[in-house]
């Protein structure tokens, strides 16, 4: 063995000294020895190992830059309208039922100045509408001691009496809590009867006149009359074309022309300068409208007492004078219908009533049937008769409404 052990020490000796090479070959021999590697093992199937699991999804890219913007394209062409249709056949013509006969129309204007016709035949007494209300019944004051005083020197229209007024009809609303709408009840022009006047406020200088309900309702006023004095409450009316209104703080009621938009006449009224009614921000004095013409409701200034006036829509003159039986201050608003003043009660409750009827020509006072009616929204500031439109216009808490209405003939009363 010792032998042997030196025969191949040299071998071991030389193969030492033929390793040593330097770090550089041995890297570069490393490297190519595992390319080598992976070409074997890319090209023998069997000699790979098992597919490793799928690692953890990493973060996205930031984003690549915007490419250019392509060319728009080209516009397309219009295309041409087509050919009209042949013309349909003309239908069949069929008359509907007749209609019911419409509402009686106001009094024409005089004519001119002439002989004087012949009379026409006896008349009859009758109302626009009936109703099977139960019919009043009266007290007497003085009638009977003085049949003349029935017409107190101004002869009346047909005697009827309300019985009915229902429910109300919303037209629109308003940014007002206290103002006024209402209609010429005898226009002069053909499409005036049409027109429609609001005031907003209880004072103002400003009128807004509507040719119809449908500019009312889209809030298109025709024009806007600027008056030459501030109005005072929501009494006023217009009347034959002129508009009638209370000065502010004076005892003054004046006329305008609404034609030429300039005053025609003023007059000084003895009023007494308290509200008329309990209605808050009420006026002094209250104007009606009635089937015998225009109506002044106040209270005189030194007595106090309840005056109803006759008035002369031309001069603004007292024609005559009533004393009303009433307090007014116990009542939220009045008007006169068929020359009775009827009361009101209950501005501010959804439900109000009439329970005061007084007959002015007869100066009788009524006890009849309470009238009860339907305030929606609790606060009634406005409440105007309208004798040719049957209706009555409202203001109740910024909302325009109207009433329609049922009346019938005081069986009482020989026309």
């Amino acid at each position: 063995m010792r032998t042997q052990q030196n025969v191949h020490e040299p071998d071991l000796v030389f193969g030492s000294v033929h390793f040593r090479v330097p770090p550089v070959v041995m890297a570069t021999y490393c490297a190519k020895s595992v390319d080598y590697c992976k070409t074997i093992v890319s090209e023998n199937e069997e000699l790979r190992g098992p597919k490793g699991d799928q690692g953890e999804r990493g973060f996205h890219g930031m984003p690549g830059p915007i490419g250019p913007q392509g060319p728009s394209g080209a516009m397309g062409f219009t295309r041409a309208a087509g050919t009209l249709g042949p013309k349909g056949d003309q239908g069949l013509s069929i008359r509907g039922p007749q209609g019911p006969p419409g509402n009686t129309g106001p009094p024409g204007y005089p004519g001119p100045s002439g002989e004087r016709g012949l009379p026409g035949p006896p008349g009859t007494c009758i109302c626009p509408s009936q109703s099977s209300v139960q019919s009043a019944t009266t007290f007497s004051i003085d009638q009977l001691q003085n049949p003349s005083r029935r017409d107190g020197g101004l002869r009346r229209a047909q005697r009827c009496i309300f019985s009915f007024i229902g429910t109300p009809v919303l037209v629109k609303s308003e940014n007002y809590t206290f103002g006024a709408w209402f209609k010429d009840p005898m226009s002069k022009t053909a499409n005036g009867a049409q027109k429609i006047y609001v005031t907003h406020h209880v004072t103002g200088t400003l009128l807004y006149e509507y040719n119809n309900e449908n500019d009312l309702l889209n809030n298109k006023p025709y024009r806007i009359i600027t008056l030459p004095y501030p109005y005072s409450g929501v009494n006023h009316i217009v009347y034959q074309g002129s508009f009638i209104y209370h000065i502010l703080n004076r005892n003054m009621i004046v006329r305008i022309d609404l034609v030429s938009e300039t005053e025609a006449q003023s007059v000084e009224i003895p009023i007494n300068r308290e509200p008329l009614y309990n209605t808050p921000q009420s006026g002094w004095l209250d104007f009606s409208v009635d089937e015998n013409g225009l109506w002044l409701l106040y209270r005189e200034i030194n007595t106090k007492n309840f005056i109803v006036a006759k008035i002369n829509p031309d001069t603004l003159d007292a024609q005559k004078n009533w004393i009303l039986p009433y307090n007014p201050s116990t009542l939220s608003q009045g008007f006169v219908a068929y020359g009775i003043f009827y009361g009101i009660q209950n501005f501010n409750k959804q439900h109000s009533s009439i329970d005061v009827a007084y007959d002015i020509y007869s100066s009788l006072a009524f006890i009849t049937k309470k009238i009860e009616f339907t305030v929606p929204f609790q606060y009634l500031v406005q409440f105007t008769y309208n004798p040719y439109e049957g209706k009555i216009f409202a203001w109740d808490n910024r909302h325009l409404i109207y009433y329609v209405y049922n009346i019938q003939r005081d069986k009482k009363f020989k026309c």
